[in-house]
């Protein structure tokens, strides 16, 4: 079963999100790692989680907690294409 993560404002996380990172950079979603999954083992995050890379941050992954409590990560769009 494939497991659905949320921002803060309700949105559902999808690959390629663009997202605002405590206020001062933004960033995109690179990963959305589903639990029980070969990426979550290698990541060490056995309840998934989401990789984003953000300028400032370098790639981070959000695992462990629910991004519906992370007031430091705010959707801000869907990217309309592939950089």
């Amino acid at each position: 079963m494939t497991k659905s993560f949320f921002y803060m404002s309700g949105i559902e996380v999808a690959l390629g999100d663009i997202v605002n990172i405590s206020g001062d950079s933004t960033g995109v979603v690179i990963m959305v790692i589903q639990p029980g999954s070969q990426d979550a083992m290698d990541y060490h995050a056995p309840e998934g989680g989401v990789m984003f890379d953000a300028k400032g941050y370098g790639w981070f992954l959000h695992a462990g907690r629910s991004l519906e409590e992370a007031e430091d990560i705010e959707f801000m769009h869907r990217s309309v294409g592939v950089i």
